[in-house]
């Protein structure tokens, strides 16, 4: 399923599942350590949000804990494929411990995100409720942040009460979420604007956004969500029971003649080029470019859905009737959607899955024991799966 981000030895495509990361061997790895940018009063390991980028992954834990794997410019010094999987909260802070005025103690690592070269953390003080965004990698179209002349990581802090946040990273872009104890709701981008997803263009210049503005704020309206594409923005305002589109034209012309109803949908999801709604958790409706077989199943009724998420060009799904299978469809490039077979699939020289192929089935009993799919992530080409044991 795809090259050195997935924490393996060699830059070898993968079209089977294979164990990468355990989990359940942190405690004893981490414990009774001193590892900065931790929360003191989580004791869990379980996994917060997995995030990829062109050619690394991160792996956030509720605790506060940071790996990854693959390219992470800037976060690695001597980059070497066979390393895998590396913890980063201490090269993190010894990158911003002069930007955080040594209060390391009452900081933890709260959210994170990943354009093509780069990452960007939010660091949380847990006194006060404020959010600092720091981003580290490389950039070509001003997704940093931050001026190249600028030697600080800091991209931008929010104001105190900061009672949640979240960021949203798609290729060259990013959005930062800061919601206040006052319900009020601000959006922040940053990156590449080509169609206008964050702002409308005056010239040619603001088709890169150097340093974050506002995009959007909402008053007393904490109940709004975001999705963002390689070239386009959702807005999910479910206060008002709303759905907007903005940036590619196209897009915005087939959600505006779409109308939607938020009040029915169960769950959105976006890859770099299309838009995927299911309806009261059964019916997928998608729109966007379909090329690659990401709309094949526009229209279908799928079941009962128990998992379904989004990577780069594909989809991957796990039903509550056969909670032990995952498939998927879509652009398999890099082994991500499985093992391709002639006789089924749209090969086209491309690797395109227009029906859900299995990519995998713990009945099979191929894990030791493994026996519960907890969750499924997607990324750029690649697919990972989280499997316990009940």
């Amino acid at each position: 399923m795809g090259m050195d981000s997935l924490g393996i030895t060699d830059l070898e495509d993968r079209d089977t599942p294979f164990p990468t990361l355990s989990t359940s061997n942190f405690s004893s790895l981490f414990a009774n350590k001193h590892i900065p940018f931790t929360d003191k009063t989580v004791n869990s390991y379980n996994i917060k949000y997995l995030k990829c980028g062109g050619n690394h992954t991160l792996i956030l834990l509720e605790n506060g804990i940071l790996i990854g794997a693959g390219e992470l410019r800037e976060l690695r010094n001597d980059y070497i494929i066979n390393d895998g999987w590396c913890l980063l909260n201490y090269k993190i802070h010894e990158f911003i411990k002069t930007e955080l005025n040594g209060l390391v103690d009452i900081l933890t690592i709260e959210s994170i995100s990943t354009c093509w070269d780069s990452t960007f953390i939010e660091i949380k003080n847990l006194e006060k409720n404020i959010i600092q965004i720091f981003s580290f990698g490389q950039q070509c179209k001003m997704e940093l942040g931050r001026p190249e002349s600028n030697s600080k990581f800091n991209v931008i802090s929010s104001d105190i009460d900061c009672v949640a946040s979240e960021l949203h990273s798609c290729l060259y872009t990013t959005i930062a979420v800061f919601r206040y104890v006052d319900n009020s709701t601000v959006l922040y981008g940053w990156g590449f604007n080509n169609k206008q997803q964050l702002f409308e263009t005056q010239n040619k210049s603001d088709k890169f956004i150097q340093s974050p503005k506002i995009v959007k704020q909402f008053l007393n309206n904490p109940n709004v969500e975001f999705r963002l594409g390689k070239d386009f923005l959702i807005i999910l305002n479910y206060k008002e029971n709303s759905l907007i589109c903005l940036g590619n034209p196209k897009l915005k012309t087939e959600v505006e003649q779409k109308n939607f109803s938020l009040n029915k949908i169960s769950k959105v999801i976006v890859m770099w080029s299309s838009l995927h709604f299911l309806y009261e958790n059964e019916s997928l409706v998608s729109l966007g470019n379909g090329q690659l077989g990401q709309l094949s199943l526009n229209n279908s009724h799928l079941g009962p859905v128990k998992f379904l998420e989004a990577g780069s060009e594909h989809t991957i799904y796990t039903s509550v009737n056969e909670p032990f299978i995952v498939s998927s469809w879509g652009w398999g490039e890099h082994g991500n959607c499985g093992k391709l077979d002639k006789n089924k699939s749209n090969i086209n020289d491309q690797q395109i899955f227009t029906q859900p192929n299995e990519i995998l089935n713990l009945q099979k009993n191929e894990f030791n024991n493994y026996n519960k799919i907890q969750n499924l992530y997607g990324g750029c080409a690649s697919t990972f799966i989280l499997i316990t044991k009940e």
